[in-house]
């Protein structure tokens, strides 16, 4: 079963690396 919550964290570190990406 997966958690939700780690699901959730693991899409707004990507979102947060991609927004760096865009950013740099």
């Amino acid at each position: 079963m997966r958690n939700p919550h780690i699901q959730m964290k693991q899409d707004c570190n990507h979102f947060f690396f991609l927004w760096l990406d865009i950013k740099i």
